[in-house]
């Protein structure tokens, strides 16, 4: 069963919330306590992430059980239940919410707003085009603001479009 959560979650696509790092590299603000903050950030949004991928895996499963790739996936072969998924989905938010309320406003705030776009691209907008992609480079920028908030640093206007451009770059490659 842990293998099967491991394998839902997609720990590998962590590497995305790197970004969270950027602005102590930008700011050029290197402390313990920033590096801290910002693996706290860290942390906190990958569980969210995590309980994302959850949710757009129960909302894909009638299209990841007839996916050659995707068919393989816990929700769509079964492995985990529907029920279960939701289990893990409540269980990964809650933390991830509660973890940042208690450690900083403004990354919960930054959590709040990564969950409902998330909710709503997996329910409907990742079937509008343009817009899917949109999507995945607010993710992006959503990482900057936590990892800023997190180290109480403002983020350049900057670096916010060059990290939303790099990351619709990607996504449409």
């Amino acid at each position: 069963m842990i293998k099967n959560i491991l394998k839902l979650i997609r720990i590998e696509q962590y590497l995305k919330n790197l970004f969270i790092f950027a602005p102590i590299f930008f700011s050029f603000q290197f402390s313990s306590i920033n590096f801290i903050n910002a693996i706290i950030a860290f942390i906190l949004f990958s569980l969210m992430a995590s309980a994302v991928y959850v949710v757009n895996d129960i909302y894909d499963i009638k299209v990841d059980k007839i996916h050659p790739d995707k068919k393989k996936r816990p929700i769509a072969s079964n492995l985990i239940s529907i029920t279960e998924a939701y289990l893990i989905f409540l269980v990964l938010a809650v933390i991830s919410l509660t973890g940042s309320y208690i450690f900083n406003i403004a990354v919960f705030y930054t959590l709040i707003i990564y969950l409902s776009i998330n909710i709503l691209y997996s329910i409907k907008l990742k079937n509008i085009p343009i817009i899917d992609i949109m999507i995945i480079g607010i993710g992006f920028v959503l990482r900057l603001f936590a990892g800023g908030y997190a180290i109480n640093e403002m983020i350049t206007m900057w670096i916010i479009s060059l990290t939303f451009i790099l990351s619709m770059f990607i996504a449409l490659a």
